[in-house]
């Protein structure tokens, strides 16, 4: 990978610690409720609630994740996307919004993340 990722992620925007398993999980939750009622970015545009930001925030609410979970979950999956795109910058839901977008290509990306975090989380 072109950079290494931010260690201070798995603190999360609380500053409470959280684990590679916890933010995998809640990756896993997204991919699953996604993947379940097909939210594929090809059928649902930007302007729906399928998306993925949309997706992080329902999984919260559902006590899936939390906010330090979706806060290193979204840093995780622009880390891969940066060094996959071999850019600077990418914002993860513009990137799981835009038109050439389908649900493979998120769920593959969420897949990725999920085994980082597993990987090189704490534990």
């Amino acid at each position: 990978m072109p950079e290494t990722i931010e260690s201070d992620i798995w603190s999360g925007l609380s500053g409470e610690p959280t684990t590679g398993e916890q933010v995998a999980a809640h990756l896993d939750a997204i991919a699953s409720l996604m993947r379940r009622e097909n939210w594929d970015p090809q059928l649902y545009g930007p302007a729906s609630d399928r998306r993925l930001e949309t997706a992080f925030r329902e999984t919260v609410g559902d006590g899936q994740g939390n906010s330090d979970t979706r806060y290193a979950g979204r840093q995780i999956i622009e880390h891969l996307l940066r060094s996959k795109l071999a850019v600077r910058y990418v914002n993860a839901w513009a990137w799981s919004e835009h038109p050439v977008r389908t649900l493979d290509d998120v769920l593959t990306v969420l897949a990725e993340a999920a085994t980082f975090a597993r990987t090189h989380g704490p534990r």
